[in-house]
């Protein structure tokens, strides 16, 4: 949907709630020590029109996302910048998978790049596009908070750098507050919680009958390792946020994907905080000085703490 500051939302105009989406980003981004401008501004900007989108991948609270299929570009087109790091580039090639592996330099994602390797081989989507939904457009609350959400994330993943966590490849050319701003991220083909379903019925393959098809156990061995392989990702990649200062504060099964690797990634960084005080200095933080007041009800219920659930908790 695009902008119109005039459009009604519930009671309020859409540029109100913008205004005051944009008033709440930047309070955060003054807080935080970890949000740079000028790593934005190095990120691809993509109009949507540019955008070729297939079938929708899932939905939030706020956003959906969907399949890229590919980028129409505009020809020489002012989004296009040309890397002043040449000597670092490098011909890329596709693995088994159809990921890309080189050897040595940098390999840059840029608009031409996405758009030449924009599918796996041929077929599979490499990229996905995360926009507000439609209801979230329809009321007022859902519709600051998404506009908030989008932003920050947007802000947090410009500047985060691990395996183990989501890129980001792009966003909108639209302002960061705006209604048709847009994330684009790596295509996730797999959520932790479809994986743990699988994972039961790859134990229970190997009890009973199934025994018989798995003497030595090798099977079952494999299922546990699997699962201590992705537990171990997690922990590097939580521990390098705290590294980083950052809260991730939404860590549950859907929030934790699987690339066509089987590479396991955290992802949705839109309540994501960062802390003034270090962790290593946390046990003798400023809980006395207030420091951290935490938003009661924010989060999935199921995963919420139970402080956080009746009370605005100071953290």
């Amino acid at each position: 949907m695009s902008s119109n500051p005039d459009r009604l939302v519930g009671r309020f105009t859409e540029a109100a709630l913008i205004k005051r989406a944009k008033e709440v980003v930047e309070e955060k981004s003054k807080a935080s020590t970890i949000f740079d401008e000028e790593a934005e501004s190095q990120v691809p900007r993509f109009d949507k029109s540019e955008c070729k989108l297939g079938r929708v991948l899932g939905r939030g609270g706020f956003c959906v996302v969907s399949e890229i299929l590919h980028f129409n570009l505009e020809k020489h087109s002012p989004l296009d910048v040309t890397s002043t790091n040449g000597d670092a580039l490098v011909d890329e090639e596709e693995d088994e998978f159809g990921e890309l592996r080189y050897d040595g330099g940098v390999l840059v994602q840029d608009r031409q790049f996405m758009a030449r390797r924009c599918l796996r081989k041929g077929k599979h989507a490499r990229y996905a596009i995360k926009t507000l939904s439609d209801d979230c457009l329809k009321d007022p609350e859902r519709f600051v908070g998404g506009v908030i959400d989008l932003a920050i994330e947007s802000r947090f993943l410009a500047v985060i750098r691990h395996p183990n966590i989501i890129k980001m490849r792009g966003f909108g050319t639209s302002e960061i507050c705006d209604v048709g701003f847009f994330l684009v991220l790596d295509r996730l083909y797999d959520t932790l919680t479809l994986k743990i379903s699988q994972w039961k019925r790859d134990v229970e393959k190997t009890k009973g009958v199934g025994k018989l098809f798995d003497m030595k156990g090798k099977k079952k061995r494999k299922v546990w390792t699997d699962r201590l392989l992705v537990v171990y990702d997690l922990s590097t990649a939580l521990e390098y946020l705290h590294s980083q200062n950052i809260a991730f504060l939404q860590q549950k099964p859907e929030n934790v994907g699987f690339d066509v690797r089987g590479d396991v990634k955290i992802f949705d960084f839109g309540l994501a905080r960062v802390m003034l005080v270090t962790f290593e200095e946390f046990p003798q933080g400023s809980l006395a000085n207030d420091t951290y007041q935490m938003s009661g009800k924010t989060g999935s219920l199921r995963y919420m703490a139970p402080e956080g659930m009746i009370f605005n908790v100071k953290f």
